[in-house]
């Protein structure tokens, strides 16, 4: 069921762009999305998958750069969107790039994103708010970061994930979770199988997570099949006839 979703847009850090750790720094950010997991899950269901991300950024960042003008293009605008963002988003003194608190779901305001709070709830939210302004019919996914038990600190931010789905979800937004922290490989799984070299994914392991996400996603229309029942009309202003 994951290919009823022709167009899907991945707004992430490294793990949706296939970073790769190589003794000259990083691949090239196009040559490494070509083994990143959403390049792997449009080949898997002949589907395209648009890049609205970066590697090494956050929710702050890319809501202050050129990709958030970026998705509002025509040629841009998608059916679903994965967004993906937390290790990076973690409070460092010092750092102007991370310096917000995790927060609480009290930060968000639905509907009214532009009074959130400056924490991550606060900036995801604006995120979520973002694409539903560019595409209203959108099916928008949250995935959470993969478990690391050297980086237990990333649950607070699978957490308000959790949070943040459940808060729209009470407004009737078309918005799903993909707890990879709970139902993923691990990290150290995947260092086991020999999928994840240094802090990063090989290309193994970038194509086992489009295999994952494929079967979550899939799992999760599954089970919300009246929702997607209007997927072709994503984009448009058409409804069904009432018979």
């Amino acid at each position: 069921m994951t290919a009823i979703l022709h167009k899907i847009g991945v707004i992430g850090a490294y793990f949706t762009n296939g970073y790769h750790n190589t003794t000259s720094g990083s691949l090239s950010e196009e040559y490494a999305r070509e083994y990143s997991w959403p390049q792997r899950l449009a080949k898997l269901c002949g589907i395209t998958a648009l890049h609205f991300g970066h590697a090494g950024w956050n929710c702050k960042k890319w809501l202050n750069s050129s990709l958030y003008t970026a998705v509002a293009e025509t040629e841009n605008k998608c059916t679903a969107y994965v967004v993906s963002f937390a290790s990076n988003d973690i409070y460092e003194e010092d750092n102007p790039d991370r310096d917000y608190q995790l927060g609480t779901i009290s930060d968000v305001n639905i509907g009214n994103e532009s009074q959130n709070a400056a924490s991550y709830y606060g900036y995801l939210s604006k995120i979520i708010a973002r694409l539903y302004e560019v595409q209203p019919k959108a099916y928008v996914f949250l995935q959470t970061y993969p478990y690391n038990y050297g980086r237990t600190e990333t649950l607070g931010y699978s957490q308000a994930m959790r949070d943040i789905v459940a808060a729209y979800r009470n407004e009737n937004y078309r918005i799903y979770l993909i707890d990879y922290s709970t139902y993923g490989m691990t990290i150290a799984e995947a260092q086991s199988k020999n999928m994840y070299r240094g802090s990063h994914y090989v290309a193994s392991g970038y194509q086992y997570m489009a295999y994952e996400l494929c079967t979550y996603i899939d799992w999760i229309i599954r089970s919300n099949m009246a929702d997607f029942e209007d997927a072709a009309f994503v984009g448009t202003n058409a409804e069904y006839i009432e018979e």
